[in-house]
């Protein structure tokens, strides 16, 4: 919920700082701003949230985001690092039409990282531009 001012400890979202990269919360709009000068490392971690998960559970995460003058592939991807397990989960570009992303945590973990994550798509220049998000929601399934 982006109503509410960050709290970035415990389990609320931390926006970050990354180089060429930022950020703007509006909690009146429920949403939040990245706003990309071109001059943006190649990869960068724009904010992260701690979650609970149920241990071997499965989960979908759904979320809105409207560009202006990004298009897809955007580089933002959902990062799931699972804190206790080798292998992080990843969701598709932020930007496809699906804006959801279905996961399944491993059997020994009940923490998880979740990060958005930005890295710039082979082949293409640095992204320039915004990117606004208004909800992130994760159910169990």
């Amino acid at each position: 919920d982006f109503s509410v001012p960050f709290y970035p400890h415990g389990f609320d979202w931390a926006p970050l700082d990354p180089p060429g990269i930022a950020i703007s919360h509006y909690t009146d709009q429920s949403s939040v701003r990245f706003e990309f000068s071109g001059d943006e490392a190649e990869h960068s971690v724009l904010m992260q949230e701690y979650i609970p998960v149920a241990k071997d559970g499965s989960y979908l995460l759904t979320w809105h985001a409207v560009s202006e003058d990004i298009s897809s592939p955007s580089g933002l991807v959902w990062h799931l690092h699972q804190i206790g397990a080798e292998k992080d989960l990843q969701s598709g570009d932020l930007l496809d039409a699906q804006s959801s992303w279905r996961f399944h945590v491993a059997p020994a973990v009940s923490l998880g990282r979740l990060a958005l994550d930005y890295s710039r798509p082979m082949g293409s220049v640095r992204a320039r531009g915004s990117i606004v998000l208004t909800s992130v929601a994760i159910l169990p399934q």
